[in-house]
């Protein structure tokens, strides 16, 4: 049965979603001052991803997948309360590119609410730079349970 629920979505209203991104990038803009509002196909296809899990999107070249994306994270991250997010990409630098661009986006609202630290997990990486690592922090988010009674 839970597996037939997930498989549902989870009741994400579509308005509630569209008025978070309508109040959550009203009066952005650029650093040159242009007005910058994801158009509606991209609250569309941000708001189906998370609505229906298991989905998938197919999106033209230059059409704003890492703004949906950016959309996604940022809702789960303050409405959801989400405390970290996996986001697999197939290169270093595309993740870099990613991490770049959330912080753009985030530069143009109004109110700024994340610092969009990411980590990049990749073979060949040492035991020092694995230590460095964002995602190493996971145990400070997700600490280990305790055997402590609390009376």
């Amino acid at each position: 049965d839970d597996a037939k629920e997930y498989m549902k979505g989870y009741s994400l209203d579509k308005e509630k979603f569209t008025q978070y991104i309508q109040s959550t990038f009203r009066g952005a803009q650029t650093e040159s001052g242009t007005k910058f509002m994801p158009y509606d196909y991209q609250i569309e296809a941000a708001y189906k991803l998370l609505k229906f899990r298991k989905c998938s999107g197919e999106i033209a070249t230059s059409s704003g997948k890492t703004l949906i994306s950016f959309m996604m994270f940022k809702y789960l991250l303050d409405v959801e309360k989400e405390k970290f997010i996996l986001y697999i990409v197939p290169s270093v630098d595309l993740a870099k590119q990613s991490a770049e661009k959330y912080e753009l986006y985030e530069s143009y609202l109004k109110v700024h609410s994340h610092n969009w630290e990411i980590g990049i997990l990749r073979a060949g990486l040492t035991k020092e730079e694995k230590a460095k690592n964002y995602l190493a922090k996971i145990d400070k988010i997700y600490p280990e349970p305790t055997n402590d009674v609390v009376e």
